[in-house]
């Protein structure tokens, strides 16, 4: 090695780094500086060596000179980027990202981490984008493909998904995380057996990974294969000790098998390395009660656990409810897009999406090849697994939404016979829509999440929760293309739309189509709002005199408790502001119906009684103006979790509401 050469130092260095031997890449480095200090590339290799070891402030001092030597050095730019994303500092490493990008457009790395940066930030159709774009620069680009394999996962794009992740596996066939992906994916899409391979597959390429053994033993027990499913999770347990997942599955097999004291070791042991693994257990329950619901194929095991294992779930229950268990009119009357654009056919559904209205039209949402397919199951008297909430809530005894509407939308069972052989049926008229404009609130209620609120973001994040993008979510990128698709659907047939969110009086979009329903004079759509009820104006403009333009406006207010009770459920509330808001409404708008939905949970199934009966002695609604909506998520809140001398208490308190009041008449 020539001792005034920098060239060779410089490739001692690289080669020092790629083998992790740091500090000898470090003295080889510096030694090239020292021969050759105005050198950008060896600067940048520095910086990346120091990057590598999350030495942020030192790598960026060096990306920095290596971009005052060259102006033009990209690697340098992306490299700034990536400092930059890491740190959070989202805008300066898009600046950076992009400033690569325009130096070198073939910057295959550059464009890999602008689209983290966007999928980080929810940005998902520019993630996608950028993702396409590296690929096309690499064709066996196999994280590309697993990356995108993400996105459409995220967007609802189920069989872009499995594309994209089978071409990631086919350029690298050792990428376990494909295989995890695509089992994954499988198994929200109860396709048991097939996530079993791909899990497998990612075991085979890394025998120590536990994750995978959890997930394959997750999978044989949805299969009701509780020996594999046994020796799967001692594996992980073997590999990892601390893992409190691996003893959750434990302790529901041996709850299954009735092997009480083994199931009460192994959830104690879970608890005590998670306290939270409580909460686990009871979303582990919920998805084997949803399998003998739906009635899942190679299931026979579960079937064996026997319906009283689950708490709450009859014994007389069916496997296979019969088409009038099953059938419901929404997936042919109505359209429901959540406040992140997924497209359900309703807001109770709790399966996969049936699309994204970012990256398809409300006519592709209408007919999406998973709508059809419901359709079909409906007419067929198949349950649906995406149902489960429906069927939980009819089985409890309650009045399920299913039920509900398929009495109010009665009128529309014709439509039924207008379903081609595929499932597809005409767009319009769509006589209900329910389209959350916007998660945008003013509330934090405790049974919420950042989906459905704003103001939530910050507290998710907190507590560590899934909290990607945000704080605000809208159903559309571009307000003036969705507002396109969205007028016929105003014009035609449509009978009532739902405002929710969010807070649908503080949305900007609640407002604007009422201004269109007016100026059109379309004065008979129902107006039907699920509110917080904490104003009754928004930007100047007063929503009494809009409601007094229409013929049917129903105002259900979410109260889960009278004064400070209703203000500790739902933070943020003013207790005094809600009843000011009522009696306004009594004195301007009597005619406008009005009625409280609330959500019963641990929280508040002692006391809801109480608000029922103080609001109907105080005038402010009618004895039947008042509903139930049981809470099913976050399991952790369910009435089910309550001990048994709690439940008897709850229980004895709505016989004595029903006794001393129901019974006898309340103030009608």
């Amino acid at each position: 090695m020539n001792p005034r050469d920098a060239g060779p130092y410089l490739e001692l260095g690289k080669s020092c780094r790629n083998q992790g031997r740091w500090a000898e890449a470090d003295a080889a480095l510096h030694k090239a500086l020292e021969l050759d200090p105005d050198n950008g590339w060896i600067r940048l290799e520095l910086g990346t060596l120091y990057l590598d070891q999350d030495r942020f402030s030192e790598a960026a001092a060096e990306f920095d000179k290596a971009i005052a030597i060259d102006q033009s050095n990209g690697w340098a730019h992306c490299q700034l980027g990536r400092i930059y994303h890491r740190q959070g500092q989202w805008p300066e490493a898009e600046s950076s990202l992009r400033k690569a990008l325009e130096l070198d457009p073939k910057n295959g790395g550059a464009r890999m981490e602008l689209g983290a940066l966007y999928e980080e930030q929810g940005r998902f159709s520019e993630a996608a984008a950028e993702f396409g774009k590296a690929i096309a620069l690499d064709r066996n680009n196999s994280w590309a493909y697993r990356q995108l394999g993400r996105i459409y996962r995220k967007q609802g794009r189920w069989f872009e998904v499995e594309a994209a992740l089978r071409k990631a596996w086919e350029f690298d066939p050792c990428d376990d995380g494909a295989c995890m992906e695509l089992g994954a994916l499988y198994e929200g899409q109860r396709r048991f057996l097939e996530a079993t391979a791909e899990f497998a597959k990612a075991i085979a390429v890394d025998p120590s990974h536990p994750g995978a053994h959890l997930s394959l033993g997750h999978s044989h027990l949805r299969l009701g294969r509780w020996a594999e499913a046994a020796v799967e999770f001692k594996r992980v347990i073997a590999l990892d000790p601390r893992n409190d997942g691996a003893y959750i599955g434990l302790w529901a097999i041996y709850r299954g098998q009735g092997r009480s004291a083994e199931a009460e070791a192994a959830l104690a042991k879970a608890v005590e390395i998670a306290p939270k693994s409580v909460f686990a257990g009871t979303e582990l329950l919920e998805s084997l009660e949803r399998d003998k619901a739906v009635g899942a194929s190679g299931c026979s095991g579960l079937v064996r656990m026997g319906a009283a294992s689950v708490p709450g779930i009859p014994n007389n229950v069916t496997a296979e409810p019969t088409r009038e268990r099953v059938f419901c009119l929404l997936p042919w009357t109505h359209l429901h897009i959540r406040t992140d654009g997924l497209a359900r056919p309703c807001c109770m559904w709790d399966g996969p999406p049936m699309g994204n209205a970012h990256s398809s039209s409300i006519d592709e949402l209408w007919n999406s090849s998973d709508m059809k397919a419901l359709r079909l199951d409906m007419m067929s008297g198949r349950p649906a697994a995406g149902c489960r909430r429906c069927y939980e809530i009819e089985r409890s005894g309650f009045w399920s939404m299913r039920r509900r509407k398929t009495i109010d939308l009665e009128r529309h069972c014709g439509r039924e016979r207008l379903t081609a052989p595929d499932g597809t049926l005409p767009l319009l008229p769509v006589p209900f829509l329910d389209i959350r404009f916007s998660n945008v609130c003013n509330l934090r209620c405790r049974i919420c999440d950042p989906l459905q609120s704003s103001a939530w973001m910050a507290d998710a994040r907190a507590l560590g929760l899934p909290a990607e993008g945000g704080p605000i979510f809208k159903p559309y990128g571009d307000w003036d293309s969705f507002w396109r698709q969205l007028q016929p659907l105003l014009e035609e047939g449509l009978e009532e739309i739902i405002f929710a969110g969010g807070e649908p009086l503080i949305m900007e979009e609640h407002y604007r189509i009422l201004d269109f329903l007016i100026a059109r004079k379309i004065w008979d759509v129902r107006l039907t709002y699920n509110t917080n009820f904490s104003t009754l104006r928004f930007q100047g403009r007063d929503v009494i005199d809009l409601w007094s333009r229409f013929h049917d406006v129903r105002v259900i207010a979410s109260l889960d408790g009278s004064g400070r009770r209703g203000e500790y459920l739902r933070k943020g509330l003013n207790w005094e502001a809600v009843v000011a808001n009522r009696k306004e409404m009594l004195r301007r708008c009597p005619d406008v119906a009005f009625s409280i939905f609330a959500t019963i949970s641990l929280f508040n199934a002692l006391h809801l009684p109480d608000l029922h009966r103080e609001w109907v002695e105080k005038g402010y609604i009618n004895r039947d103006a008042f509903g139930l909506n049981v809470l099913v998520s976050p399991a952790m809140y369910r009435m089910q979790v309550l001990p048994a001398a709690l439940k008897e208490r709850v229980l004895e308190s709505y016989r004595r509401h029903q006794e001393s009041f129901l019974d006898a008449g309340g103030r009608a």
